[in-house]
């Protein structure tokens, strides 16, 4: 027991002179009882048990309420497992009882960073930077508040000298060097407008079932046709701080299609949404109006509320939990005049990885419940999607995606009389070159086949398009 509680002691110094540096005193000696828990706190963190050192710890601080050295572990474990607020409260306590506990200023600096708290971050930094000239991981910190602040000159040299002076982290922080060698989007103006047309070739415009055409018109009996697609997309964004961003977007389609102009459909979206940073953690709640028109006769109404979560998981993994409420209301221009209306609940959950500067890979899934009046359909679906873009030499973006739904029905349809199930299978695949610094070319092509139970509900569908796109 001696040789055992000696070892832990020896750990705790060891730790301790880690954190020394020329021109600092060494820290207070804490009690008999808070030095023993201290020291099994620190052999553990040494062990990587973070959350078994913590609590440590914790008994630890209760013994000792005024040992900056429990508090100053207490606040790094507190930062290994990214509880930020925890961590910022053990390491501000631990530097007023000694401002000079080694390394408190830099991991209080780096709490704040990822607690979206920049300035004051870089101000914690920068007195750490004046105190330890060496220590590699505050110019690295230093070097990420300057890439927020929008400073990627500085930032750049900071992660520089960070590689300098500690290689062994340079791994980690190599993800940020590349994201500012790339083009970054300005945000100093308040709003984006996006206008693009072009022209469509569709095959199954009213998406019928396969083998068939459209037997009740007298001149057109086929379901294909030439379409001119317009497309508008907005975003005015009035209120901006450093720790929200409040706005409104607006995205708009309108096909007109050349010989089967029955079947035109005009799409419009407006959401209002608030986007609250709380360090790697955005908050966007968000309300949203959906009102579509199918040959100038108004064909749904969605009233939708929303709720996005996403967390910076590391440089390069970003996640995203995603819920959407909508209160749908759907009308029929045939006889007799057949009308639905309902509810629709939402989740997602979807990761995606940074590809460097090059472009990225999302993965993910949804549920969606549908609760249905009328003539309608109640049921669940299930989809899992991918999509990857890539930058290509000679400015040619490519974007690609594949998407799988299964739906299942809980009541019978209506006609048949028995409950109808589907499989969806949709990919999208598009080639972007920019022919000046405001418009865009892209030629495009998607595949859309639904099999299904139903007859009536089983289809194939491909459009080609040719788009121009120009961003104001």
């Amino acid at each position: 027991m001696r040789l055992q509680r000696l070892g832990l002691v020896l750990l705790l110094v060891l730790w301790a002179v880690s954190g020394w540096h020329v021109g600092q005193t060494p820290l207070a000696r804490a009690s008999e009882a808070g030095e023993i828990l201290l020291a099994r706190g620190t052999k553990l963190y040494l062990d990587g048990q973070y959350r078994e050192a913590r609590e440590q710890l914790l008994q630890a601080e209760a013994v000792d309420l005024q040992n900056a050295e429990i508090k100053l572990l207490l606040g790094i474990t507190n930062f290994v497992l990214h509880d930020y607020s925890q961590a910022r409260e053990a390491l501000t306590a631990a530097l007023n009882l000694d401002p000079g506990v080694p390394r408190g200023k830099l991991y209080l600096g780096a709490t704040l960073y990822y607690l979206g708290q920049y300035d004051e971050a870089r101000r914690w930094l920068e007195q750490a930077k004046a105190e330890t000239p060496n220590e590699g991981l505050v110019y690295y910190y230093l070097g990420l508040c300057a890439y927020q602040k929008d400073r990627p000159t500085e930032a750049l040299s900071a992660l520089t000298t960070g590689y300098t002076l500690a290689p062994e982290y340079a791994a980690t922080f190599k993800a940020y060097e590349r994201a500012l060698e790339a083009p970054r989007p300005r945000v100093e103006r308040p709003f984006d407008l996006t206008l693009s047309a072009g022209i469509e070739y569709d095959d199954n415009v009213k998406v019928l079932p396969d083998q068939t055409v459209l037997p009740y018109l007298a001149t057109d009996k086929h379901k294909a046709d030439w379409r001119i697609p317009i497309m508008a997309r907005g975003e005015y964004r009035p209120i901006r701080t450093e720790q929200m961003v409040m706005g409104l977007r607006y995205s708009g389609y309108y096909g007109i299609n050349m010989n089967l102009d029955q079947f035109n459909f005009f799409d419009n979206l407006a959401e209002i949404y608030l986007r609250y940073y709380m360090g790697r953690l955005t908050i966007e709640p968000s309300y949203g109006y959906n009102l579509t028109f199918w040959h100038e006769e108004r064909f749904s109404q969605f009233h939708n509320a929303g709720l996005r979560l996403s967390l910076i998981e590391t440089p390069i993994l970003t996640g995203d939990l995603t819920y959407l409420f909508q209160d749908r209301s759907f009308r029929y221009k045939v006889a007799p005049d057949y009308k639905r209306s309902g509810y629709l609940h939402q989740v997602g959950l979807y990761q995606t990885l940074a590809l460097g500067a090059k472009g990225a890979w999302r993965i993910g899934g949804v549920w969606e419940r549908e609760l249905a009046e009328g003539v309608n359909w109640s049921g669940n679906t299930y989809r899992v999607l991918t999509e990857l873009s890539y930058m290509f030499p000679y400015q040619i973006f490519a974007w690609g995606s594949f998407a799988y739904g299964r739906t299942n029905c809980d009541n019978n349809d209506t006609f048949f009389g028995y409950r109808r199930h589907d499989n969806y299978y949709e990919v999208n695949f598009q080639l972007r070159r920019p022919v000046n610094a405001w418009l865009d070319v892209i030629a495009g092509y998607i595949h859309v086949s639904q099999r299904s139970n139903i007859p009536d509900f089983e289809y194939d569908r491909n459009i080609y398009q040719l788009l121009m796109s120009a961003s104001f």
